[in-house]
């Protein structure tokens, strides 16, 4: 055995495999896929003809304070634990907070789990009411 040889076992490296192939990104219009979620803005969400199930992810002293008409609140420190309240719209919501941080961190979370179609909406309820949506 040559020295090169015995170098290389010894790397435990194998000249003859290839390197791993490159990763293939999909292609841009291609829609999202389970363990994804799609960001929108606040107009976005404003303008729908339908309005999808919208999640309110913020203290429930946030959200009596004035919410999109029609959300229902579960807050992000209860979301993982409440879930099963969530089973009937696994294929499609708009998750919202104050800003966009904590609804992005719950449609992490809501996408990891297998929902699909979820929403977070840039801009929360504070870029809603900025807009001059209604609120309850």
């Amino acid at each position: 055995m040559n020295l090169l040889m015995i170098l290389s076992l010894a790397c435990g490296t194998d000249s003859a495999t290839p390197p791993p192939a490159p990763a293939v990104q999909p292609p841009a219009d291609q829609a999202p896929s389970a363990g994804s979620f799609e960001t929108i803005q606040v107009a976005d969400l404003a303008a729908m003809d339908a309005r999808p199930f919208v999640l309110d992810v913020r203290t429930p002293g946030e959200f009596s304070g004035g919410h999109i008409p029609g959300a229902v609140n579960i807050p992000l420190q209860e979301l993982e634990s409440r879930l099963g309240e969530l089973e009937a719209q696994r294929s499609g919501m708009a998750v919202v907070c104050a800003v966009g941080g904590r609804s992005k961190a719950a449609s992490e979370l809501l996408a990891g789990q297998g929902f699909t179609g979820v929403q977070n909406v840039d801009g929360g309820t504070q870029g809603w009411i900025a807009a001059g949506h209604p609120v309850e």
